[in-house]
């Protein structure tokens, strides 16, 4: 009776271990989601205020050499 109360307590502790690990690998993967995702965020709007200002600076050169 103790061997299958302690093969069962095993098996728990399988699942146990195995619903913990599977909880911390889909937060490891949203938290990893939100990182690229903020990344991603801030090289689109880096990039969109780098051609923002290149425009403009083009802009005045032209400007500046037509005149």
């Amino acid at each position: 009776h103790i061997s299958v109360y302690l093969g069962y307590c095993n098996k728990l502790y399988i699942l146990v271990y195995l619903g913990i690990l599977l909880v911390c690998y889909r937060l490891f993967v949203c938290i990893l989601h939100v990182i690229c995702m903020y990344l991603a965020c801030y090289l689109y709007v880096s990039c969109m205020l780098f051609l923002c200002i290149l425009q403009v600076i083009s802009m005045y050169l032209s400007g500046y050499f037509y005149v």
